[in-house]
C-alpha cells in the first residue's frame, strides 16, 4: 500500500516545506491545520522513487532516459492517476521502470544559474 504524504509549496516565502504524512496534516495540533489554505500549494507523493531513490511528487519535473528525450516533464494528477507529461506518456498507476526516471527539479522552484 502506498504511503499517503504531501509536501507543500509556501507561496509567500517561495520555498518547499518538509513532507508531512496525512495523519500529521489532519492533526489539530499541526500548524498548517490552522493556516490559510490559499497560502500553500499541496503536492501528493506518487508512491514511487526515481532512479536515485528520490521520492516523486506532483509538480516534480522528471526525465525518462529510456525515451531518449531529456526534456523535463511535470508530474500531474489526472483522472485518478499520476502522469509525467501533459501528453500523458508516463502513467504511474501501474509498474514503472523507475531505473530510467529521474527527478530534475519542480515547477515551483527556479533553477539556479
Amino acid at each position: 500500500m502506498r504511503e499517503i504524504k504531501f509536501r507543500i509549496w509556501d507561496k509567500e516565502y517561495e520555498k518547499m516545506t518538509i513532507t508531512y504524512t496525512l495523519d500529521e496534516l489532519l492533526s489539530n495540533a499541526h500548524p498548517l491545520h490552522r493556516a490559510c489554505q490559499d497560502d500553500y500549494i499541496w503536492m501528493q507523493y506518487t508512491g514511487i522513487k526515481d532512479k536515485n531513490g528520490k521520492e516523486i511528487y506532483e509538480g516534480d519535473l522528471i526525465t525518462n532516459n529510456s525515451r531518449n528525450n531529456k526534456k523535463p516533464h511535470p508530474v500531474i494528477f489526472f483522472e485518478g492517476k499520476f502522469l509525467g507529461n501533459y501528453g500523458l506518456k508516463y502513467d504511474f498507476s501501474g509498474e514503472v521502470e523507475n531505473e530510467q526516471i529521474e527527478v530534475v527539479g519542480n515547477i515551483y522552484e527556479k533553477e539556479e544559474e
